[in-house]
């Protein structure tokens, strides 16, 4: 469960700074200035870990048949500032990005400045309803065009966008990435495999 530190605004630099110096292996997240910290995600579950893997496979194999070079996909707390106006800087399980910009990221920056096309957050037993509901909210608002909650549990994936109501897809289903991912449907089950079939 996250806690928040401070009630002063933090910059990303003062996190930043704050982490360089930090001896500890807390997970550290700025959402509009204010500072939370999440003790308990040093790890992941192999079921964390697994689903993670898979939906990034996913998107890798999509955009290498859709020869789209400018896409890059990441994953395992990918670091994104999402947005310059609200000092948010946060970790995503897996992103999905696009655009020249974000490449020149990958080569000596602390995080992607801008938010991913797709971000996926595959949950896990210490989130709370609140912190998802909010994390979803602060995405999208941030440029997120969807935002992919996948339960393991459950094996279901429920896709938000903006200003639109949420779909579920779960097992049997494929997922839907248009409109911003053409042509992108993938069986649901085959984002959870190594996990327990319901």
């Amino acid at each position: 469960m996250a806690t928040s530190l401070q009630s002063r605004r933090m910059t990303v630099k003062e996190l930043l700074d704050l982490e360089r110096q930090a001896t500890d292996d807390i997970h550290r997240e700025l959402f509009r200035g204010q500072l939370q910290e999440f003790p308990e995600m040093t790890t992941r579950s192999p079921r964390h870990s697994a689903s993670i893997s898979k939906f990034s496979q996913q998107l890798l194999n999509w955009a290498e048949a859709n020869k789209r070079p400018d896409a890059i996909v990441c994953a395992g707390e990918v670091r994104c500032r999402m947005s310059t106006d609200a000092e948010s800087i946060v970790g995503v399980d897996v992103a999905y990005f696009e655009g020249t910009s974000f490449r020149e990221d990958l080569e000596d920056q602390a995080y992607f400045d801008g938010p991913p096309v797709i971000a996926v957050e595959v949950l896990s037993p210490s989130n709370t309803h609140e912190q998802i509901s909010q994390r979803i909210k602060e995405f999208l608002v941030a440029g997120v065009r969807q935002v992919w909650i996948a339960d393991p549990d459950f094996q279901t994936v429920a896709v938000y966008k903006a200003n639109v109501r949420p779909t579920m897809y779960s097992h049997g289903e494929h997922l839907i990435g248009a409109p911003d991912l053409p042509g992108f449907e993938c069986p649901v089950e085959k984002l959870f495999g190594g996990t327990q079939e319901m």
